[in-house]
């Protein structure tokens, strides 16, 4: 990890985080998942491990599957991570999907996406201004989670443990 969770470029985004409600942020960790693993993907297009945890968060999500199959695809994304170490933005990348689809179950692990995601991206061009990188990632991230503070409502298929959050 380049970027700590108490940097101070991430207050704005924490305090976003913490209001938010699971739903929410279970949305946007999806959402940013699926672009990171593109990047992922540029390098390992064989390694399907993040993808099919992305396609396991969903149908957690969902309540399709349960959390025992959706966790197994998720350690399957982080020892992907640990295959790779070779490639250290390939490495964070799929540390970050791994984070963000455990979103889903705790929500203390939203913060994880954005960590690993912005190591990625400062790895990714270490000849760049660090700080104008993590100032441009995190408002990525943030603007992302704005997206589905408003946008919530149009996903509809919610797991039982979801729903109960609720009330």
């Amino acid at each position: 990890m380049l970027i700590k969770p108490d940097a101070i470029e991430l207050n704005n985004l924490q305090l976003l985080i913490k209001k938010s409600t699971h739903k929410v942020l279970i949305l946007w960790a999806l959402d940013c998942a699926n672009d990171l693993l593109m990047l992922f993907e540029n390098e390992y297009k064989a390694d399907l491990r993040p993808r099919i945890a992305i396609e396991k968060g969903y149908l957690w999500a969902s309540g399709t599957i349960k959390m025992p199959e959706a966790k197994k695809a998720i350690l399957e994304a982080h020892q992907s991570a640990t295959e790779h170490q070779d490639n250290l933005v390939a490495c964070a990348l799929a540390r970050a999907i791994g984070q963000g689809i455990s979103t889903i179950h705790v929500r203390t692990h939203a913060i994880g996406i954005v960590i690993y995601g912005v190591t990625a991206f400062l790895r990714q061009k270490p000849t760049i201004d660090p700080n104008e990188i993590i100032k441009e990632r995190v408002e990525w991230f943030y603007q992302k989670l704005l997206y589905w503070e408003n946008h919530v409502s149009d996903y509809r298929m919610w797991a039982p443990f979801l729903l109960k959050e609720e009330n």
